[in-house]
């Protein structure tokens, strides 16, 4: 394998190790969990994604220059294909996330559905259906108690969630 090869392997692998410490913190960061990451860190990882994007930009242009000037390079021509590929999928991710919105409310629970590991509340005349760690199943109650819950939920689908957060008076 050949310097360029290796390169183009090394930094490969570096994007991918920071797309999955960006993908842990955000999972830990739903459920409030700053014990391996600060909030400070999390707050600078966010970058991630953004800063992901614009270096494939960047790299897919250099690319596709370089294998304009060098007509009979295919590697060149796989590589740009490949990083067209990858930032149409960072770009994708992003959308998704933007469309990701967060409430917190006080309202009680519904019902509890174990075998779909989910829950149901009223929120504003509505019910909608968020799923629930097993754990905190069995420590809920569908009994009229209030809860403070913060939840998750896509703009296209404000129906379905995801807890994040349920706390007791």
């Amino acid at each position: 394998m050949n310097d360029r090869r290796k390169n183009i392997v090394i930094i490969f692998l570096v994007a991918l190790l920071l797309w999955l410490v960006y993908l842990s913190d955000n999972e830990m960061s739903r459920y409030g969990i700053y014990t391996i990451f600060s909030y400070n860190v999390h707050e600078f990882l966010g970058l991630i994604p953004f800063l992901s994007i614009i270096a494939t930009i960047i790299w897919m242009l250099l690319t596709i220059s370089k294998s304009m000037k060098e007509k009979g390079e295919k590697s060149n021509r796989f590589l740009s294909l490949i990083l067209l590929a990858l930032c149409v999928m960072q770009i994708v991710f992003v959308k998704d996330q933007n469309q990701i919105w967060n409430i917190t409310c006080v309202t009680s629970v519904k019902s509890i559905q174990e075998n779909k590991m989910e829950i149901t509340i009223n929120q504003n005349g509505r019910d909608i259906a968020l799923e629930c760690p097993m754990l905190v199943l069995k420590m809920i109650k569908a009994d009229g108690t209030d809860y403070l819950i913060t939840y998750e939920w896509k703009k296209s689908d404000p129906e379905h969630g995801k807890l994040c957060m349920i706390q007791s008076d």
